[in-house]
């Protein structure tokens, strides 16, 4: 049987051990899971038409302050977009047919022109990160138009099967495949596969449409939740903690016995 000193070494081996384990694990889920809170302020970001620049304030309006003409690229900024994983603004200038592109704080500001001739009258933007590809809807030539987000690889998507009537504002359901469409001049919404395939009219949603421009989308599901990646985190660090106390309580009755 162990004396009471070696009782007691194995049991501060253990916990030093088991406490320079459960730093490890901690540290790693940090850095794996969690948000960067330094990174998590939600701003808006607003093109100003009239005088060719980008406002951006907190969202309960308060720290505006102007990001200028991002590099003087813009020309007549009208829809905007924002790819926050990798720090882009996109911003759709319908006076000169082109999309601009800058950092979020509206430095590093370069012109992506005119996406290859696609663009005309270009007004809502919308990105699918995910695929690399932009989206944007042209109010003067009733087109959809879509490009790398680098600008490159532009393409016409068409009159989406001939429902576009001065389109606006363009929404993307990734998920599903869908855009969404808001046309101005028809007051109608549109739908179509995201290669601008089958492309319907929604209409004018029970009488209630006046001239659209924007469009958003609330993609939230109803039912059953799928925990975030972070919250997966917080699962397997509540499993890792409730195993180690586990351990310890059955490492201690070992060596008390």
């Amino acid at each position: 049987m162990q004396n009471n000193s070696s009782i007691r070494r194995s049991y501060r081996s253990f916990s030093i051990a088991g406490f320079a384990l459960f730093a490890l694990i901690v540290t790693a889920l940090g850095f794996a899971f969690l948000p960067n809170i330094a990174e998590a302020v939600p701003d808006m970001y607003v093109a100003n038409y009239n005088n060719n620049t980008i406002s951006r304030a907190n969202l309960d309006g308060t720290g505006g302050v102007s990001l200028g003409n991002l590099g003087g690229t813009l020309n007549g900024p009208t829809g905007i977009a924002l790819d926050l994983s990798n720090g882009y603004m996109y911003v759709a200038n319908y006076d000169d047919n082109t999309i601009s592109r800058a950092n979020l704080d509206g430095t590093g500001g370069v012109s992506l022109g005119n996406l290859g001739g696609t663009l005309n009258g270009p007004q809502g933007i919308a990105l699918d990160v995910s695929s690399g590809y932009m989206y944007v809807a042209n109010g003067t030539g009733d087109t959809i138009s879509r490009a790398n987000l680098d600008g490159t690889g532009g393409v016409s998507l068409g009159n989406l099967g001939g429902t576009l009537n001065g389109p606006t504002g363009i929404a993307l359901d990734v998920s599903s495949g869908y855009m969404y469409v808001a046309n101005g001049t028809g007051d109608t919404i549109s739908r179509a596969n995201l290669d601008g395939t089958g492309g319907v009219s929604l209409g004018n949603l029970g009488g209630t449409l006046n001239e659209p421009y924007g469009i958003a989308l609330d993609l939230r599901q109803t039912g059953l939740a799928v925990p975030t990646l972070s919250e997966w985190g917080m699962i397997a660090l509540s499993l890792l903690m409730a195993g180690s106390a586990v351990l310890i309580m059955r490492r201690r009755k070992l060596v008390t016995t």
